[in-house]
């Protein structure tokens, strides 16, 4: 799971905020009250930061070692549950049907990366070609949203 946090349908919502957005198990040692992450200060920054965090993640996979990727995945969970959804609640620009499709693409993000992290906490094995190919569809569904 993502550094002990739930699937958005076990208790948290990925367009949540705050702590009824992130729901918490003690299953993994994981200290959530020192967040050494930067949030990123616009959702285009948001984008990008979640791009470079990919590429780190994707390579992971690609070499066979998933374990080289848990500290993106972990903080890909904080981005997608917290930041980014922060981010859009405040934004002014975007229409409301954007900030909807963009509420649905944080949360198909958050369910294909909680998929790469599960494994890494004892889950089922995640397909990466399959998982991959989401996670390239809902960035390219956030890039056409935000200008």
């Amino acid at each position: 799971m993502m550094a002990g946090c739930s699937k958005p349908d076990q208790g948290t919502s990925a367009s949540g905020t705050g702590s009824e957005a992130h729901a918490h198990s003690d299953q993994h040692d994981h200290d959530h009250d020192s967040h050494d992450h930067e949030h990123p200060e616009s959702l285009k920054e948001g984008f990008q930061k979640l791009s470079d965090m990919y590429q780190v993640i994707k390579a992971a996979f690609e070499k066979n070692d998933p374990d080289a990727a848990h500290g993106e995945l972990h903080e890909i969970g904080h981005l997608l549950e917290e930041d980014l959804p922060a981010l859009l609640q405040s934004d002014g620009q975007l229409s409301a049907e954007a900030k909807e499709k963009l509420k649905a693409t944080f949360t198909k993000l958050f369910d294909a990366f909680f998929k790469l992290d599960d494994q890494l906490h004892g889950g089922p094995a995640a397909n990466f070609a399959e998982v991959d190919k989401v996670i390239a569809e809902g960035l390219e569904d956030y890039k056409g949203l935000v200008p």
